[in-house]
């Protein structure tokens, strides 16, 4: 079982602005911060003029199927691959709940107009019998509320270039 969430966002910058925003230290960290983030380690690991990969580490409060509990932190890490040549990326999320939850997606940057289409997708599959569907659900409602904000802050990074 799995689930898919994805969403279309016109910008009124280039893609390559765009690309160059979400990968920016700044823009991650404001992110991350923007969710409750406590702490926001970016490391990267390669990167030359067609691709970039770095991991993401960041503290967050814990997260389970009764909702977020902020007495308690648990530490995720996510590993971004872009393309920097086709302005695509591929993320992998990994956290306290193992092998039996499993995040990925895409960011997709494409030419529109004077500006650019920004294609954000996840794919959510949680292990868990009886409940694993209902955790889906939850977890891609969180991406669809998440990403218009998420998409605010690349157009504030994006557009001021």
């Amino acid at each position: 079982m799995a689930t898919q969430a994805e969403m279309t966002f016109r910008l009124s910058a280039p893609p390559a602005a765009v690309c160059a925003a979400m990968r920016s230290p700044a823009l991650i960290n404001e992110s991350e911060r923007s969710r409750d983030a406590k702490t926001v380690e970016i490391t990267d690991i390669t990167s030359s003029e067609d691709t970039h990969e770095y991991e993401i580490f960041v503290v967050t409060p814990a997260r389970g199927v009764m909702g977020i509990d902020h007495n308690k932190t648990e530490e995720n890490r996510t590993r971004v691959r872009w393309d920097l040549r086709s302005l695509r990326g591929t993320w992998n999320w990994s956290g306290a709940h193992g092998p039996r939850v499993q995040v990925r997606g895409t960011y997709t940057l494409h030419p529109d107009g004077d500006g650019g289409r920004l294609i954000l997708t996840a794919n959510i599959s949680v292990g868990i019998p009886v409940v694993g569907r209902m955790v889906e659900g939850k977890v891609k409602a969180g991406f669809e509320q998440n990403w218009p904000p998420y998409v605010n802050i690349i157009r504030k990074y994006a557009e001021a270039r």
